[in-house]
């Protein structure tokens, strides 16, 4: 029986102990650079709806993209299509036909019980590489009486600091992730951080996917939890991730639109065998690269370095930091829309009969498109994918865990509170879906 879902197993190892050492800038950039020789593919599908009624067909266009070149992949011909049920098993498979990056196709539901369902797409072509880079989404067939049935609230509460790991003696950044047992954000306005005698260090509320963080200077001696209140009445407690002795940790900010600011910090205990000693961190997105070489002179445990957003990469980027064996050691990812080129459609309504509706669409693009169209009520139900095509390709393919309404991120308007709400998304997916020991 196939299976939808992988269950990954993190082991707490030394990650020196298994990557490959390269002992030179020169072999990093080659061995970077030939691991993203090959292209990645990806694809969005846009479901004709997420809730469908016993007995509907649930349809879709698909789309196949290049990711380095931001263009329709031309070269694909197949794509293959999956349906699982809840428990990950595959119920259905089809092949279809892609022109020039476009497909298009649909499975009959008509004999599957009420319940949740995924669709899965992949290539095979994407295959040859190591990352998952398939597309999944998921769907509900609703009951004959469109009631559903509510779990009791069970709760994860996810800590996870900034770069991924705490360091005594400094300020560090802890991204905070609440989640229910139905996968989803769970939102909160009553958590705290407290320390061994129950005094409140500092408190906060989450954003509407349950995500949020703190700052404090953790004292290596010192037992610290977070307390949070859901808004049901229940009390999660989670002790706070190891604290360590000696290292270097970061605090990025990205709020502002044309520059990066980011904070490289050590502590006391660390600072004599680390000061002048060079470290080096790589700003990177698929197979392209900057490299940068910094270290802490003059004893100093703060390090400021400010990037301009122009020369860095459109999208998702990834900061790693590295050792002086060129072993990584932290990483962040963070968005950057400087420069981000994104194509307006203008419609317009030109003719309103009783039984349909002719809309006029127009842009400023000389090249042939796609255009697919989901048509409902305003105040639909029926149709909440969890991404739309910009973050299927702009945000998905470098995380490795599911996006909650990835598609909000992209939508007009309120921009500043949007960009606020990406940073903390990213700040608590820890390392990216490209890993270093392949």
């Amino acid at each position: 029986m196939k299976n939808l879902f992988t269950v990954v197993f993190f082991m707490s190892i030394s990650l020196s102990s298994v990557y490959a050492q390269i002992s030179s800038l020169e072999e990093f950039q080659t061995s970077y650079s030939d691991y993203f020789l090959e292209n990645r593919e990806y694809i969005h599908l846009q479901l004709s709806k997420t809730q469908l009624i016993p007995g509907e067909n649930i349809w879709f266009s698909a789309y196949v993209y290049d990711l380095r070149s931001n263009l329709p992949n031309k070269l694909t011909t197949n794509l293959q299509v999956a349906l699982f049920n809840n428990l990950g098993e595959q119920i259905d498979f089809k092949t279809f036909y892609i022109n020039k990056g476009f497909g298009q196709g649909y499975f009959n539901l008509k004999d599957y019980p009420a319940g949740n369902y995924h669709i899965k797409a992949l290539t095979n072509y994407m295959r040859n590489f190591k990352e998952d880079l398939a597309f999944i989404e998921s769907f509900e067939i609703l009951k004959n009486d469109n009631s559903k049935s509510e779990l009791e609230k069970k709760y994860d509460l996810q800590l996870l600091p900034e770069g991924g790991h705490l360091l005594a003696e400094t300020k560090n950044h802890v991204g905070v992730k609440l989640i229910n047992n139905s996968g989803k954000g769970e939102y909160f306005t009553n958590a705290i951080l407290v320390d061994s005698k129950n005094n409140t260090i500092t408190d906060f509320k989450s954003n509407q996917f349950g995500i949020s963080h703190f700052s404090f200077i953790p004292n290596l001696n010192e037992k610290y939890r977070v307390i949070i209140k859901s808004n049901s009445g229940k009390e999660i407690i989670k002790d706070i991730p190891k604290i360590k002795k000696t290292g270097v940790n970061l605090i990025l900010n990205n709020n502002t639109p044309k520059s990066l600011f980011i904070s490289f910090q050590t502590n006391k205990n660390s600072i004599e065998n680390l000061s002048e000693e060079k470290f080096y961190f790589v700003v990177h997105q698929n197979g392209k690269y900057k490299i940068f070489e910094e270290s802490f002179e003059n004893h100093k445990l703060l390090k400021n370095i400010e990037l301009s957003k122009k020369d860095l990469f459109p999208g998702v980027n990834i900061l790693t930091i590295f050792n002086k064996k060129l072993t990584p050691i932290t990483e962040r990812m963070f968005f950057n829309s400087y420069d981000l080129k994104r194509l307006n459609v203008n419609s317009k309504v030109s003719s309103n009969q009783i039984d349909s509706i002719e809309v006029k669409l127009n842009n400023n693009f000389n090249k042939e498109q796609n255009l697919s169209v989901s048509v409902f009520p305003a105040a639909t139900e029926s149709y909440k994918p969890n991404h739309t095509i910009i973050s299927s390709f702009l945000l998905k393919p470098y995380l490795k865990s599911r996006i909650e309404n990835g598609s909000y991120y992209f939508t007009k308007g309120n921009e500043n509170k949007k960009r606020f709400d990406l940073d903390l998304l990213l700040l608590t997916q820890g390392w990216s879906k490209y890993n270093w020991q392949n």
